[in-house]
């Protein structure tokens, strides 16, 4: 393991993956949208999964899965720059290789890839949440949403059981990507103390839908 690297882990990943198991990895996908300037993440995702797999999974791992990738996503992957943005397609490019590698022995992958961005995004800011903050953190990321991503639009609204969160106006979207998201989500409610979490994605992109709605449940 690479010195300087925290020994914290995902609460996601502690409690074994999500309850319900490992989302299947189905839909289509568009990497590449009308206007390639918008379909743009943040380079913390790719900070994120960089350190997640060194010190969560193996060194060597992540080194194999460097091996497998093109030139743009390997500079981007090796050297993640937090405040750039990178094209949408070398993320999922990089969660591909990463799911490749990874998901015979950990089926739950992507969701555990989600998970670390919010534990790095949330765990290291924030160290005192309960569940009473939770909703307005969720609105939080609605009103901050372009801060992570340049395309899209999202919206929450408040259920009797947790929330449900609308992505919309997607010109690229992946199978990948929509299920980090999940674990993105899970793990955001776990930081907040809640129990009993879950997480459902009820209508994607992926599957011809015009939105990506998640139902989130907590206790």
């Amino acid at each position: 393991m690479e010195r300087g690297y925290p020994s914290l882990m995902s609460l996601l990943m502690k409690q074994g993956g999500p309850s319900r198991g490992a989302a299947p990895v189905v839909g289509r996908e568009v990497l590449v949208g009308p206007d390639p300037d918008i379909c743009k993440v943040t380079g913390v995702m790719f900070a994120a999964r960089r350190e997640f797999l060194i010190k969560d999974i193996s060194e060597r791992t992540y080194y194999s899965i460097l091996t497998t990738l093109g030139p743009t996503t390997l500079q981007q992957a090796m050297n993640p720059v937090a405040s750039a943005w990178y094209d949408f397609s070398t993320i999922v490019e990089y969660d591909k290789a990463i799911y490749q590698s990874c998901h015979a022995k950990y089926p739950h992958i992507l969701e555990l890839v989600g998970a670390a961005s919010a534990e790095l995004g949330i765990g290291r800011v924030f160290h005192q949440l309960d569940t009473a903050e939770l909703y307005a953190f969720l609105e939080n990321l609605a009103k901050f949403h372009e801060q992570y991503q340049k395309y899209g639009q999202l919206t929450v609204e408040r259920t009797p059981t947790g929330a449900r969160m609308h992505y919309r106006d997607y010109p690229c979207y992946s199978p990948y990507f929509c299920i980090s998201g999940n674990g993105f989500m899970l793990e955001a409610i776990l930081r907040h103390g809640a129990t009993e979490a879950d997480v459902v994605e009820t209508q994607c992109h992926c599957r011809g839908d015009h939105v990506c709605t998640y139902e989130l449940t907590w206790r």
